[in-house]
């Protein structure tokens, strides 16, 4: 920053604060934000581990409203209370267990417009408030405050005197289910949403002026009731402005996402650029329990498991490590049709990419996926779904590219790895959801023919290393692996056989040994019985950057080739190496940066493989055919 043209020396000091992080990406107007992944302490800075209490609560935000427990008894610190992300667990009582933010959140201002963001869940009918502050010393009735389940049924939203600003609705919520609640007060209009629905408006103007210091409590009623909230609070957002219609999206996708609460149908979800990662009118068929997992860095978000907690839905997706889910601002989103999860049978027992499937259920998914979240884990609880006798080995994932799951060539299935008869947990170790595809659940009457531990390709040179296992074969000839460029044609590169039959864990390698340069490539495998019956692993995406420059010419060649290399040697010397197609090394020299003429007349006519190697980067792979 520097002065401009301006040369007169009176100057106005103007602030502007920066936020790394805030909700949705959202820091205009923000004045508290209270998340209980973020500094919530058992004692000064010490973070509260599972079942501590918490006797601070630290503000997000730069206003420093930070809350206490006033020396009492703070609620209890709970690592996994909504959706795999921690909240703090306010039990109620006599004596309660509140915080509160000392000096209030007023700021010695007259605030009409205000917007609140709360996820909490309440465990009882009560006349315990969310949070509350009371603005006059004269009348207890003029607060700001928020009540969601109230004695006689109702919520409640008081931003003022609760005669002319005050908005109530029948609360129609389950005891113990999170939901997200958006409080809005402005001039002439009030409302309160649940999971991004309205549920009342009124054309009230809320306004609140504190005349006296007074706290902000946080579990606690302060009205000469004494009474204490009884529930769960997860993140606590207030803002003294309003937001624009596109920063409400990004606020409530930021905290759907996050605690696993789809909202409604009418919006899209978007990150925190304002992207949409989830299309609403798109997958119009499939707006239910819309959910995900990704990464956001604006708002802070990482959020690697989640399931819908607002619903009977089965399904729960979650990254294969704590690592973070991906780069940022990548999504994998999905929704369902509302369908039964009951068991009926298949609509024709139509052949689903070579396999017969006798029983599925009437609840599909749909995927869409913002960047490359990569392989996840699927969990699907199969308690009210009754398939007859279910196995790891009789349960599958069915895709589809258009829903109808008519028998089509473009589908395919993945089978289970494991199934918890306890639990009736049924589980998927490694799959990946590729964008715009749906999912089926399926079981079939036989077992699927080869139980798939893992399949990864990895980038080696330019070449590609495809590894799989099988913990289980039933008649299994071979498998053909294949490869693509747009992910729907499909080119066999070659076959490797199966065991047959076998009970016991079999690893499989195989390399393509064609080079993509900066390309996307897709791979697969496609396994087949000896009947003919086949079923298709997931999709795994390649993509193979070259370090940098090499030529080998001629090639083919008769025995003297050239091998031309732009790389950064400094003083010292890289090294070829050609191997036949068994893997023996047949000849190595020394080369340096440039130019360098090899006499390869010795080797006989056939194929091999030349690595190329310079000092600190990776190796450089290509077929060379030598010829008579």
């Amino acid at each position: 920053a520097d002065n401009g043209t301006c040369t007169s020396s009176p100057r106005t000091e103007v602030k502007a604060l920066v936020y790394a992080k805030a909700p949705g990406g959202v820091a205009s107007n923000l004045l508290l934000w209270l998340k209980a992944d973020a500094q919530a302490n058992s004692s000064g800075t010490t973070l509260a581990t599972d079942g501590q209490r918490v006797d601070n609560w630290k503000d997000q935000t730069y206003n420093d409203l930070d809350a206490d427990d006033s020396d009492g008894t703070g609620p209890v610190w709970d690592a996994d209370g909504i959706n795999g992300n921690p909240a703090l667990d306010f039990t109620g009582s006599g004596s309660g267990n509140p915080l509160d933010i000392p000096n209030g959140i007023m700021q010695n201002e007259t605030k009409t417009n205000m917007y609140v963001y709360a996820v909490c869940a309440t465990d009882l009918n009560q006349w315990n408030t969310l949070f509350w502050q009371d603005l006059n010393t004269s009348n207890t009735h003029e607060v700001f405050s928020f009540i969601p389940r109230f004695i006689n049924a109702g919520v409640y939203w008081d931003n003022g005197h609760t005669s002319n600003s005050r908005l109530a609705t029948t609360y129609g919520t389950d005891l113990g289910t999170p939901y997200l609640y958006s409080a809005k007060s402005k001039s002439g209009a009030m409302e309160v949403k649940r999971n991004g629905v309205s549920m009342a408006t009124n054309t009230k103007t809320g306004s609140s002026t504190a005349d006296h210091i007074t706290p902000f409590y946080i579990g606690y009623r302060w009205d000469n009731q004494n009474t204490y909230f009884d529930g769960k609070l997860a993140e606590l957002i207030i803002l003294d402005g309003i937001p624009t219609a596109a920063q409400e999206d990004q606020i409530e996708s930021y905290l759907s996402i996050k605690y696993g609460i789809g909202v409604g149908t009418t919006t899209d979800v978007k990150n925190s650029a304002g992207t949409v990662v989830w299309d609403k009118t798109t997958n119009s068929s499939y707006n239910n329990d819309i959910i995900g997992i990704g990464r956001d860095d604006n708002s802070g978000l990482d959020q690697k498991s989640s399931q819908a907690i607002n619903s009977s839905d089965v399904l729960k997706i979650s990254t294969l490590s704590n690592a973070q889910t991906g780069a940022n601002n990548t999504f994998e989103i999905w929704g369902n049709n509302n369908g039964s999860v009951a068991v009926q049978a298949d609509n024709s027992g139509t052949s689903h990419n070579g396999k017969v499937f006798n029983q599925t259920i009437a609840r599909k998914w749909l995927i869409q996926e913002t960047g490359t979240v990569g392989a996840v884990k699927i969990e699907i609880d199969l308690t009210n779904s009754s398939f007859s006798s279910p196995a790891a080995q009789k349960m599958a994932l069915v895709f589809d590219n258009d829903g109808g799951f008519n028998g089509s060539a473009d589908e395919s299935y993945v089978v289970a790895n494991t199934y918890n008869s306890g639990t009736k947990m049924l589980t998927f170790n490694s799959v990946n959801l590729t964008d715009g595809k749906y999912v089926s659940l399926m079981k079939s009457a036989s077992v699927l023919p080869v139980e798939l531990l893992g399949f990864n390709v990895e980038a080696e040179g330019c070449f590609a290393h495809i590894t799989w296992s099988t913990a289980s074969e039933i008649n299994n000839d071979y498998f053909s692996i294949e490869y693509s460029y747009d992910g729907a044609d499909w080119i066999e590169i070659d076959k490797v056989y199966g065991a047959g039959n076998s009970n016991e864990v079999i690893h499989y390698s195989h390399y393509d040994f064609d080079c993509f340069h900066n390309q996307l490539v897709y791979y697969r495998i496609v396994q087949v019985d000896f009947d003919g019956t086949k079923s298709s692993s997931n999709v795994k995406p390649l993509n193979v950057v070259q370090p940098y420059t090499v030529k080998i010419f001629p090639n083919p060649s008769k025995g003297n080739t050239t091998v031309e290399i732009n790389a950064e040697f400094g003083d010292r010397t890289g090294n070829v190496v050609v191997r036949n197609m068994s893997g023996q090394k047949v000849f190595s020299k020394s080369i340096v940066n440039g130019k360098n003429q090899l006499n390869l007349m010795q080797l006989a006519p056939d194929t091999y493989i030349m690595k190329v190697s310079a000092p600190d980067q990776l190796p450089y792979y290509e077929k060379l055919v030598i010829l008579k």
